[in-house]
């Protein structure tokens, strides 16, 4: 069905990757971006409640470290950014010559296209609209084979 392939150098089959929230890391990237990620927050954080203390003493307490949080969680968010850029995707997926029959997508799908068809018979006006703009229509209506 898929002719995909996954590029990876020698280097990258030695590197060890982890998942995380979903996601598939270098655990050594990974270990950098947190060190960069608690470095920041701290060094915010610390920083902002220094600042606030030395200039604007009035404050109470609770606005004080509540107001030096907020900055301490700003500077998690840049650090989250700066090892975005730092750490930029290194697997490389590659699809061709991808060709998906419709007998294809409902068996895989598990779909019975006649009950599909008669279901959009009784479609909103809207629903229909928006498959036609995705060109699943077709797929679902039974008009005609398709090859995605």
């Amino acid at each position: 069905m898929t002719d995909a392939t996954l590029l990876l150098s020698d280097e990258e089959c030695k590197t060890h990757y982890m998942s995380v929230w979903g996601d598939t890391v270098e655990f050594k990237e990974f270990l950098i971006a947190l060190a960069i990620g608690i470095a920041f927050g701290i060094v915010c954080s610390d920083g902002a409640l220094v600042y606030l203390k030395t200039y604007h003493a009035d404050l109470s307490k609770g606005g004080l470290m509540g107001t030096a949080l907020m900055i301490g969680a700003i500077g998690s968010i840049i650090a989250g950014v700066i090892g975005a850029m730092l750490f930029k995707p290194k697997r490389i997926i590659s699809e061709e010559n991808l060709v998906l029959s419709t007998a294809d997508i409902a068996q895989e799908l598990n779909l019975n296209l006649q009950e599909e068809a008669e279901l959009l018979k009784t479609a909103p006006d809207d629903i229909i609209c928006e498959m036609k703009q995705l060109g699943i229509y077709q797929l679902f209506s039974g008009e005609k084979e398709q090859a995605i």
